[in-house]
């Protein structure tokens, strides 16, 4: 059936958006408990001093801000495609297939890039 694969890309935008969630939110927490770079540069280096929370160096918010920011657009996105499959389905219902191909097309595009994007995402 032509509806179960629009309805199951759907379901991987989406999907790939929680996964990414997933990794980013383990990430965060990691950034906020690991600690490197001592506070005090200019003082004697000793074991003792205290360190910097990892999440605190500009490149470390990028790279996971940029990632969670991904993951937000990928699940609200598959969400708007859900209910225009939802939207379409009702229409083939009545006979009008003039929104099958727009949707064929863009599920297709999104299944790609989120999945792709979402994997990427976890590598970095």
């Amino acid at each position: 059936q032509y509806g179960t694969m629009l309805s199951i890309r759907a379901g991987l935008v989406m999907g790939a958006g929680y996964r990414l969630a997933q990794g980013v939110t383990i990430a965060v927490r990691y950034s906020c408990v690991r600690h490197q770079g001592f506070t005090n540069t200019q003082g004697e280096s000793n074991r003792a001093n205290p360190e910097h929370p990892i999440i605190h160096y500009q490149n470390q918010q990028y790279r996971l801000f940029k990632q969670l920011s991904l993951a937000y657009a990928f699940v609200f996105t598959g969400k708007s495609i859900s209910d225009k499959f939802q939207k379409t389905m009702g229409d083939l219902a009545t006979g009008d297939t003039s929104d099958l191909p727009e949707m064929h097309a863009t599920s297709a595009g999104l299944k790609a890039l989120c999945t792709f994007e979402g994997a990427s995402g976890l590598g970095k």
